[in-house]
């Protein structure tokens, strides 16, 4: 029970790590854009 308790915390801990990396690189992405928008003006 307490094995699977600490997998399922693992996976959870995985896919939550998988999704900040998706929205810091969406974020990031964003920012840089910005910066080379207004740097190009």
């Amino acid at each position: 029970m307490i094995f699977l308790i600490n997998f399922t915390s693992a996976i959870n801990q995985s896919i939550n790590q998988s999704i900040n990396q998706s929205i810091n690189q969406s974020i990031n992405q964003s920012i840089n854009q910005s910066i080379n928008q207004s740097n190009k003006e």
